[in-house]
């Protein structure tokens, strides 16, 4: 009497893990769990996705919001299962972060100096570059521009993930007019008596501080 002997399978499932993107991001990561097989003979059951629920085929895509460890589960029908675990570390959804400040808050008749102090990224990519209010795009942890005119003037911090943010500053503190003013006679008749001279003045900025 023979028998043959055919539903052994000791041989557990494999497959092949990945992530895209590999590089710095701000969005979410995809885990693709691809090529599936088991040569055992028991074929596939089924895959655990991270979340716990279980899914059919030889492909499975699970995507993640956050970095950390995540693992599937390949199960045959044999009862033989393979874990494949990826760590994903490339996401950074934090704004980079600066101080900005002026030179001066006085009133003053000079120019103003705007400086961006203590950038960093704390999201783990690591400052990109900054955008100046004119446009000009520089490297560092600090950055300064000259400004000559009252108004709003904005930094933009990029990270490598593609974060930015937008550090605004309003100077209302420069006043370069010079201020106006008038003398007036109390009698423009020839006369031998003391004359009283009157001034007044007028500013549209800092305001009137004395008149000598």
């Amino acid at each position: 009497k023979s028998i043959t002997v055919s539903n052994i399978d000791k041989t557990a499932p494999i497959g092949t893990l990945a992530q895209t993107p590999i590089t710095w991001t701000n969005g979410n990561v995809t885990l693709n769990l691809t090529s599936i097989t088991d040569t055992g003979g028991s074929g596939l059951d089924n895959i655990q996705l991270p979340n716990g629920t279980y899914v059919t085929g030889t492909t499975a895509s699970y995507p993640v919001s956050a970095n950390g460890t995540y693992s599937f589960v390949i199960y045959d029908n044999a009862g033989n299962s393979t874990t494949k675990s990826i760590t994903v570390s490339n996401i950074d959804k934090t704004l980079p972060s600066g101080t900005l400040t002026a030179s001066t808050t006085a009133w003053t008749n000079q120019d103003v100096t705007l400086n961006l102090t203590a950038v960093t990224d704390s999201g783990g990519s690591g400052l990109k570059n900054i955008s100046l209010p004119n446009g000009t795009v520089v490297t560092g942890t600090s950055a300064s521009q000259v400004v000559s005119t009252n108004g709003t003037y904005s930094f933009v911090i990029y990270d490598n993930a593609g974060n930015a943010r937008t550090n605004s500053i309003t100077v209302s503190n420069i006043d370069k007019t010079v201020p106006v003013g008038s003398v007036v006679s109390s009698d423009t008749s020839p006369t031998n008596q003391p004359v009283m001279l009157t001034a007044s003045g007028s500013d549209t900025g800092s305001g009137l501080e004395l008149i000598e």
